[in-house]
């Protein structure tokens, strides 16, 4: 029979076991206080010392042993968190998400617990151990078939995970039933493009009025589409030749990006302020500020029109379609959008020989990884790469052989073969000042394109 026993002002449960052996098992509860909570902690410690012997010796059930629990939490005035409903969990979970989230991450979070709670049905008031991995694949399954790409339900399955992720570090489940769940496998095929320095001068020869300007602050800064038409003149510091915006994506973190002007950039920026005397607050692009940017946003529209006219297709051809679209999707991934600009400005850094550390920053990138994805280098730098191997000693199977020497017609990039100042006349005439530095800019590029060693070592 469970009896109690105090030691060091504790009250310990002593239990049998099955095969007759005895245990102690400490209850918590402390034999201080007045005479009546101390009389109080007593009773309580009998309570659990009688229930733990009855689960230890009889063969309960699953629901027994969490009605049980639950009767010793309500016994001493606790919440049992390990039958928390789920849908509790769940709003708990996103309201200290709203705190430290940004809000579009945090409506997105919501969108897809909400979608996983109104899957699970009447099953979203069980306890969050009880979720099986039939329910999440049933929802995973349900997401597929309203036509959703692979690749999207993959994020929203990433996303669930991470509060039933943070439920496991804490003990209240044994399983992550999210991780277990199982999709399509999600290949990637048409992925976006950098822009080669021959297709920004057909965009910039083009583009008019503030496309020209969001276009240059792309190529030469790499700025998303979000953070160039809506940066102010007060990001920019001519005097001291750099430009500083805190990034939309990032605004959260409070991490400023910091970059030194391109003469080409900088070129432009003094003629636009001298002409326009536009004041401090004002947007560098005041046409395309505060607009929706998303993937079927007004400017990503308007940017796509942007580039057909400058005969960059941005569709993938019928034979590359994204394996990522359902039979039923909508969306296909294009091959150039603006965010091409970024892509196109941390490879050619790389490609100049720029170190990875430093591309990192100018960039904004806080992950080699998530660098990696947007660093495309160039077929010369990577022959310039190999070509820094030291030549094997003469022997009778490789003498007389040699590396083949490089030509001077050989070159990294075309750019240069679209004449800029002949299309001068189609563009403002603000732009039009700027497209002699752009050309000098290029084709200064394209005769350093040769990597030295040093430049070649940067790229491990």
């Amino acid at each position: 029979m469970a009896s109690i026993r105090i030691k060091n002002q504790t009250w310990y449960a002593c239990i049998a076991l099955p095969g007759g052996k005895r245990t102690q098992v400490s209850t918590k509860k402390k034999d201080i206080g007045t005479p009546a909570e101390r009389a109080d902690a007593r009773r309580q410690a009998k309570d659990i010392a009688q229930n733990l012997e009855s689960l230890m010796l009889g063969d309960p059930s699953e629901m027994q042993i969490r009605s049980t629990l639950n009767a010793l939490f309500a016994r001493v005035g606790k919440r049992n968190r390990l039958s928390t409903p789920v849908e509790t969990f769940m709003n708990e979970w996103l309201d200290r998400a709203k705190l430290h989230k940004a809000e579009g991450t945090y409506k997105r979070y919501a969108a897809i617990t909400g979608s996983f709670l109104k899957s699970l049905g009447t099953r979203r008031n069980v306890a969050l151990a009880e979720v099986t991995i039939r329910d999440v694949q049933t929802w995973l399954d349900a997401e597929l078939a309203t036509g959703k790409r692979i690749g999207s339900v993959t994020i929203e399955r990433g996303a669930l995970g991470i509060p039933f992720s943070n439920a496991l570090k804490q003990g209240l489940i044994s399983i992550n039933p999210v991780a277990l769940a199982e999709l399509p496998k999600y290949k990637r095929r048409t992925t976006r493009r950098p822009f080669s320095e021959k297709q920004i001068a057909q965009i910039l020869s083009v583009a008019t009025g503030d496309w020209f300007t969001a276009s240059m602050i792309g190529a030469f800064t790499g700025a998303r589409l979000s953070d160039a038409v809506n940066m102010r003149w007060t990001s920019v510091d001519l005097e001291n030749g750099v430009l500083r915006y805190l990034p939309h994506k990032t605004q959260r973190t409070g991490d400023e990006v910091v970059i030194p002007l391109h003469p080409a950039l900088a070129a432009h920026l003094v003629v636009l302020r001298t002409h326009l005397s536009q004041p401090p607050d004002e947007f560098l692009c005041p046409s395309l500020a505060n607009h929706s940017v998303g993937c079927t946003g007004t400017l990503c529209k308007h940017f796509k029109d942007l580039l057909q006219r400058a005969g960059i297709e941005t569709e993938p051809p019928a034979e590359s379609a994204d394996l990522n679209t359902t039979s039923r999707g909508r969306h296909k991934t294009p091959r150039y959008s603006f965010h091409s600009f970024r892509f196109s400005f941390a490879s050619r850094l790389a490609n100049a020989g720029v170190s990875r550390e430093l591309r990192m920053k100018l960039v904004g990138h806080t992950t080699e990884q998530i660098h990696n994805g947007y660093t495309h280098l160039a077929l010369e730098t990577l022959r310039g790469a190999v070509l820094q191997l030291p030549a094997l000693s003469p022997g009778p199977t490789v003498a007389g052989v040699r590396a083949p020497a490089r030509t001077n017609t050989e070159s990294a990039s075309g750019a240069g073969e679209v004449p800029l100042t002949a299309v001068s006349g189609n563009i403002s005439a603000v732009a039009a000042e700027t497209l002699t530095a752009v050309s000098v800019s290029i084709s200064d590029a394209d005769s350093q394109s040769t990597p030295t060693p040093q430049q070649a070592n940067t790229h491990g």
